[in-house]
């Protein structure tokens, strides 16, 4: 279950990530944009070193991963439609494709990671969310074969890791297709399950009143600051 230490740092994140913005809702407008300048710059240079220093904690550790789990949570503030033309936006998706195309083919074990370079994937998903409903890149993604597989990449993350360590153990002595045919198997019909009979019920429950939601989003707060 090593797989889950990035949902950990995940959580980790979305519990000061309220505190970070409030404290910058304090600064006045233009010190504002001063600030947020310094602290990412400042947590790139910290990042940066760790990645040569210390690769094991910069790969695992919370702190050394808030400027990517940032590039998506500040996106909700974006509004492509505002800051820029159609035309651009029609150009930025297939560029911001390319990038991440580029990075799958580019990096290899050798590559320092995160650090700097965690940011160039990170920057092209964020453009890829934020200009993808142009009809350049909306034919790909927005097609309801691509739309059902990203609905279930979070089940997916979950099951695919332990199928493919358990069926190592419980099924040693096969071929490598067969394996790769069973792992694939195991992790769809895994995947659907979770997807169907946990995650859904979970996003889409009804809870009768503001004070239920109160009680439930507090409880959740709870269970993430014990664990």
């Amino acid at each position: 279950l090593l797989h889950m230490w990035s949902l950990a740092v995940e959580e980790q994140f979305y519990l000061i990530w309220p505190a970070a913005l409030a404290a910058f809702a304090l600064i006045p407008g233009r010190a504002r944009a001063l600030a947020l300048v310094l602290v990412v710059g400042v947590l790139i240079a910290v990042t940066e070193r760790a990645v040569w220093s210390a690769p094991n904690a910069a790969f695992y550790l919370m702190p050394f991963r808030a400027l990517e789990f940032a590039c998506g949570a500040a996106l909700v503030y974006w509004r492509s439609d505002f800051w820029v033309s159609t035309r651009i936006g029609r150009a930025a998706a297939p560029m911001a494709a390319a990038m991440l195309m580029v990075c799958l083919f580019a990096y290899t074990p050798e590559t320092r990671f995160p650090g700097f370079m965690a940011l160039i994937p990170c920057a092209a998903t964020a453009g890829l969310i934020a200009w993808g409903h142009f009809p350049t890149t909306n034919k790909v993604l927005g097609n309801p074969w691509a739309v059902a597989l990203g609905d279930r990449a979070y089940a997916r993350y979950l099951v695919h890791w332990p199928a493919i360590v358990f069926l190592g153990v419980l099924v040693p002595l096969i071929s490598s297709f067969e394996r790769i045919a069973m792992i694939l198997g195991v992790t769809v019909i895994l995947t659907e399950l979770l997807y169907r009979m946990c995650e859904r019920p979970l996003r889409y429950a009804r809870l009768p009143s503001k004070r239920a939601r109160r009680f439930y989003g507090a409880g959740v707060l709870a269970v993430m600051a014990a664990l």
